[in-house]
């Protein structure tokens, strides 16, 4: 017992499941107008679960992983991304990007 609420306080303090890729880095979160000049590669889900080991997920945190998530994706076939659609599944949030090559 005297182990486990360690355990758990360094799971919550620095857990990140994803972590940007280099590749992932030279992605950018764009909006339409500023894809408006781009070509359009194609389209990429992405979803994260909103509860982790009985633990809701900080919204921040929920949507860093999402980010990072599509950015390392597009990453094989763009440079941009622009959010087309966010729904939920349950307990995964889902989001939809068009990738862009700028």
């Amino acid at each position: 017992m005297k182990y486990i609420i360690p355990l758990v306080l360094l799971f919550l303090q620095g857990c990140t499941w994803v972590e940007l890729t280099p590749r992932g880095e030279s992605v950018r979160i764009v909006d339409s107008t500023a894809a408006s000049d781009c070509a359009r590669s194609g389209y990429i889900f992405v979803s994260s679960r909103i509860e982790a080991g009985g633990f809701y997920q900080k919204e921040e945190r929920l949507n860093s992983q999402l980010e990072a998530l599509a950015r390392n994706d597009a990453a094989a076939s763009g440079n941009a991304i622009v959010l087309v659609e966010e729904s939920m599944d349950g307990m995964n949030r889902i989001r939809t990007y068009d990738v862009y090559q700028c």
